[in-house]
């Protein structure tokens, strides 16, 4: 458009150039047409400005829109781009702000949990600080009162020791005497108990070293005999067979090996010794003493009354002697006559039950007892034939004897409740179906409050009120030194008849005394040859 309206100008002021140059060729003859073009030129100049004029107001006007335009979209660009950015920026605030939240939420779990944790130690701490504070202060406050004690005790035995001082009167000696008299009566009551203490904690340990020394002196006595004995020449196998498994009879096989030994006779050595147990069975015993025969031993040794008479039965047609102890009444068990001489190649020892002085001794303890019980085995020769001895003698002492038969151990339990119902006591016999039934026996006893008296140690020892019996294993030893002679050949079993064990002594059970309300005096006890003060039951 500019260039337009220049070339319109420049076309104008050709156009007067050209009217100038005519004028002044021809002045007068040419002055109205120029005046005509200057005008037409003025007009067109004119025209020419106005149109630019206008040209240059509608460019000018259309930059103004367009700037304006420009200056909208910028203004409308930059209020979007702002609009957005405060979107975006609201997001990101809000974002932020969850963000935030969330950071906040576990910052204060965190803190929470750290808190907790903090509270709990300081808790922990606290408690254990309160009980070493309260420690500390039990400990100050025992102290403090120790303290008060003693100086209130210091203060008063100053004030008593200044009283006595000072105090010349009647009534304060007397009181000071009294005082003394208690302190006195006191520490000879505690030196009482602790003598009575001391004497039950000795008595104990004394029984129980008495038991190991006891056990101790057999093994050393049997080693002693050993070595002190010329040990035999050659090689000897014997056979033990003992009817029931307890004390009497245990005693009984522990001496004979050692009266062997004392003969130069020792186990494991020149000596092989078979050992069997019947268990209270007449037939086993009776299979024990065939397998001897069958394997040729040099010599049986029958423990019990059963076991006896089975070894004699074996070996009856046989060079083997038998040699038998702890058989009561050898002469009715149909191994000697009344004499004692053997009935074949078969002796031994008796251990006749001291009956007489078993019935002195309960009379002694129970004076106003009247009814004596005793079970006895139907099938053990000896104890029918010490029962007819009790029977015999219980008159003289003012006893009746009640008896009850059995056949086997299983009758025992019954047979003992029966018999604690219809006796003031019990008094047992060598019985070994009895004795290894002694528990049985007891407990019905001592639940009816009334005593069992033994027949030998090992009873008593087990629980029994007394016994006036023999000792087991010296009646043992002296089967040894006569099975010893019959092996050295200094002897046949045919040629010497039996040996009884002379003597018997007085065994008492205190713990069992008392437990029956049974007082025994000091002089009877002193006179027993062993007292137990505790029940053993082995």
């Amino acid at each position: 458009m500019k260039k337009k309206t220049l070339a319109m100008l420049i076309g104008a002021a050709m156009v007067t150039a050209a009217i100038t140059g005519c004028t002044s060729g021809s002045k007068e003859t040419e002055a109205p047409a120029t005046e005509t073009v200057t005008e037409a030129a003025a007009e067109q100049t004119e025209e020419a400005a106005e149109t630019e004029s206008e040209e240059t107001t509608e460019e000018e006007t259309e930059a103004e829109t367009e700037t304006e335009t420009e200056e909208a979209t910028e203004a409308a660009t930059e209020a979007e781009t702002e609009t957005e950015t405060e979107e975006v920026t609201e997001e990101a605030s809000e974002a932020e702000s969850e963000e935030a939240a969330e950071t906040e939420t576990e910052t204060e779990e965190v803190t929470e949990a750290a808190a907790d944790e903090e509270t709990e130690a300081e808790t922990e701490a606290a408690e254990a600080e309160t009980e070493e504070a309260t420690e500390a202060a039990a400990e100050e406050e025992t102290e403090a009162e120790t303290e008060e004690v003693t100086e209130i005790a210091a203060e008063e035995e100053t004030e008593a020791e200044s009283e006595e001082a000072t105090e010349e009167s009647t009534e304060a000696e007397t009181e000071a005497e009294t005082e003394e008299a208690t302190e006195a009566e006191t520490e000879t009551e505690t030196e009482e108990v602790t003598e009575e203490a001391t004497e039950e904690t000795t008595e104990a340990e004394t029984e129980t070293e008495t038991e190991e020394a006891t056990e101790a002196a057999a093994e050393e006595e049997t080693e002693a005999a050993s070595e002190a004995a010329e040990i035999v020449e050659g090689t000897y196998t014997i056979g033990i067979s003992q009817f029931a498994e307890h004390g009497s009879l245990d005693n009984c096989r522990e001496g004979f090996l050692a009266g062997l030994a004392a003969e130069g006779f020792v186990e494991g050595e020149n000596l092989e010794v078979e050992y069997d147990n019947a268990q209270s069975d007449t037939g086993t015993a009776a299979t024990i003493a065939d397998s001897y025969v069958s394997d040729g031993v040099d010599l049986i040794c029958a423990i019990a009354t059963p076991s006896a008479m089975a070894a004699y039965n074996s070996a009856m047609d046989t060079e083997i002697p038998v040699v038998y102890t702890a058989v009561s009444d050898p002469a009715a068990a149909g191994l000697a006559d009344e004499d004692g001489v053997p009935a074949g190649n078969i002796t031994g020892t008796a251990d006749a039950l001291p009956v007489e002085e078993q019935l002195q001794m309960i009379r002694e303890i129970l004076p106003e007892a009247e009814k004596i019980g005793i079970l006895y085995t139907t099938s053990e020769t000896n104890s029918e034939s010490t029962l007819a001895t009790y029977e015999e003698l219980a008159g003289e002492y003012g006893f009746e004897i009640v008896s009850t038969g059995i056949n086997t151990i299983a009758d025992v339990d019954m047979a003992a409740a029966e018999l604690v119902g219809e006796v003031d006591c019990i008094s047992n016999l060598t019985d070994n179906t009895v004795v290894s039934a002694l528990q049985t026996v007891l407990s019905y006893a001592n639940e009816a409050n009334i005593p069992v008296f033994g027949s030998e140690i090992e009873q008593v020892k087990n629980g029994c009120l007394a016994s006036m019996g023999i000792d087991y294993i010296a009646l043992g030893e002296q089967t040894g030194q006569m099975a010893a002679a019959i092996l050295k050949g200094e002897s046949t079993a045919s040629e010497m008849n039996f040996e009884t064990c002379e003597g018997a002594s007085l065994y008492v059970n205190t713990e069992a005394a008392e437990n029956l309300g049974i007082e025994l005096s000091e002089d009877y006890i002193a006179d027993a040859a062993e007292v137990f003060e505790t029940t053993t039951v082995e």
